[in-house]
């Protein structure tokens, strides 16, 4: 099981990792271009692909209200850094990837060795073996908005917020004020646990 929240992107474009500055439209292609530049290899066109990007999420208008360009950078590091790894991780551990590179030896090794550079190989290679056999995997995507969050209206759930439905902290005093978990909060988190606890124990 394995999935993501609806804006995973609020915690680098609003919250404590998001860059100093972020404040216009020039500023987010900057800090873009360098997230794509850490992420994609030097065959890549990384001021055309993040041209593209900001006209896909942000749009081309410089002058577009800040609170609209942040919900598009917000979107477009969320799918990048989150919804896409997983949506293609589920479809590998599903056999929709895997079952393409197991058609000889040869593929199996360079896939995995991409991936781990070369640490743990042998046995990485025989699971990739067990789980391409059309794993049955499942997808969650969290939506919530807690009542703690520090963000504007529009952020519903950012990166991490289901962990405190998932380990039962709404119930705990880890939080200052447990006064601000309200009952839909609670029955969501219990939903969750059995969720969660019955699927660990079945499968």
């Amino acid at each position: 099981m394995l999935g993501c929240n609806s804006d995973e992107g609020a915690l680098y474009t609003l919250g404590p990792l998001s860059p100093v500055g972020l404040t216009n439209y020039q500023s987010m292609k900057e800090f873009l271009k360098q997230l794509l530049s850490g992420t994609m290899g030097p065959r890549v066109n990384i001021a055309g692909v993040t041209t593209a990007l900001m006209q896909h999420y942000v749009g081309s208008d410089e002058a577009s209200p800040l609170d609209d360009m942040l919900k598009g950078a917000a979107r477009l590091v969320g799918d990048m850094l989150f919804g896409i790894p997983t949506s293609r991780a589920a479809l590998a551990y599903a056999g929709g990837m895997f079952q393409i590179v197991l058609r000889d030896q040869k593929s199996v090794s360079y896939f995995t060795k991409r991936i781990l550079r070369e640490q743990l190989f042998d046995r990485v290679k025989k699971a990739i073996i067990l789980v391409s056999e059309n794993c049955p995997t499942f997808v969650y995507h969290f939506d919530h908005r807690p009542p703690f969050s520090p963000y504007p209206d529009w952020v519903h759930a950012d990166h991490a917020m289901e962990v405190p439905y998932v380990m039962g902290d709404v119930f705990t005093t880890r939080f200052a004020d447990r006064s601000v978990m309200t009952d839909e909060d609670k029955a969501l988190s219990q939903q969750i646990m059995t969720y969660w606890a019955n699927f660990a124990k079945t499968g």
